[in-house]
């Protein structure tokens, strides 16, 4: 699993590509974002796995 991310406007060369732990990096990131609390507990159940 991961992450493509293609902005409107740009050309395909100018995207995001990560493999599955950036992916689960970002997606930790996205979580503490929206909410701190939300964030830290999506932090221990990925380091548990």
């Amino acid at each position: 699993m991961g992450l493509d991310v293609y902005a409107k406007g740009l050309a395909h060369t100018d995207c995001y590509h990560c493999g599955y732990i950036t992916f689960n990096i970002y997606r930790e990131k996205v979580a503490k974002a929206y909410n701190e609390k939300i964030g830290e507990l999506y932090k221990k159940i990925l380091r548990n796995v």
